[in-house]
């Protein structure tokens, strides 16, 4: 198998070796979990609806509301990484 699959502490080493931020990885985590739990009980709030508007306006709202904490989540997290950079 070539070298370049295994991990190596060697500075010239092809493989790139990246940091993250904690706190911003927590973050991304804490946006996660309110977007999650605000689009389930949207979700609820659909199945218990009495009108048609009403389940349709649910569903919007918990679709937006996934979409926006996953869009949320991976932007905090692409700003939490840092890249290496070779010169």
């Amino acid at each position: 198998m070539p070298p370049l699959f295994f991990w190596s502490e060697d500075p010239n080493s092809p493989l790139a070796q990246g940091e993250c931020d904690l706190w911003l990885i927590l973050l991304s985590l804490g946006v996660s979990i309110i977007a999650s739990n605000q689009a389930l009980r949207l979700a609820a709030l659909a199945r218990e609806a009495v009108t048609p508007q009403l389940r349709l306006g649910a569903i919007a709202g918990g679709s937006l509301s996934l979409g926006g904490g996953i869009l949320s989540m991976h932007l905090i997290s692409v700003l939490a990484s840092t890249p290496p950079c070779r010169h």
